[in-house]
């Protein structure tokens, strides 16, 4: 099973969609109720992952993780700990096409570059095969401008 945050957003929601399509299932975790249209494929499951996740329930049986880091925020480091110690075997984190390879947080060019580093690195830090979504601009943001 595939664990999806932010799938009330426009990232989560399209990742939804692309998993469920390709017939896999998915936990759809967000602060705000998603709609499984219904679909059997599709758990939705309320939480606030901005605040400390007491119930690691929603680990159970996933084996990725589709991390939009604005979903967990400080929560992150915690949050990917869970997963790990849950048996969580792979993560993909979106992150941002300014990122510099193989340049540290602290040392990037720009804020918005060392946000998304600082949360490339925890996810490499947390022992789980990772993937870096290094995406530059979705066409929904930039139609709802």
């Amino acid at each position: 099973m595939f664990l999806v945050t932010g799938a009330s957003g426009h990232i989560g929601r399209g990742v939804v969609a692309g998993l469920t399509q390709g017939g896999r299932a998915v936990r759809a975790v967000s602060r705000r109720p998603v709609s499984t249209d219904g679909s059997d494929l599709v758990e939705a499951v309320s939480v606030d992952l901005q605040e400390e996740l007491t119930d690691t329930s929603i680990f159970d049986d996933v084996t990725a993780l589709f991390l939009n880091s604005s979903a967990t925020m400080e929560q992150t480091e915690s949050f990917l700990s869970a997963a790990a110690e849950a048996g969580v075997q792979h993560v993909v984190v979106v992150s941002s096409v300014y990122v510099e390879d193989d340049v540290a947080a602290t040392d990037q060019g720009d804020a918005i570059a060392a946000m998304h580093r600082s949360m490339e690195e925890l996810v490499e830090a947390s022992g789980i095969v990772w993937t870096h979504l290094r995406a530059e601009e979705f066409a929904t943001n930039t139609l709802f401008q």
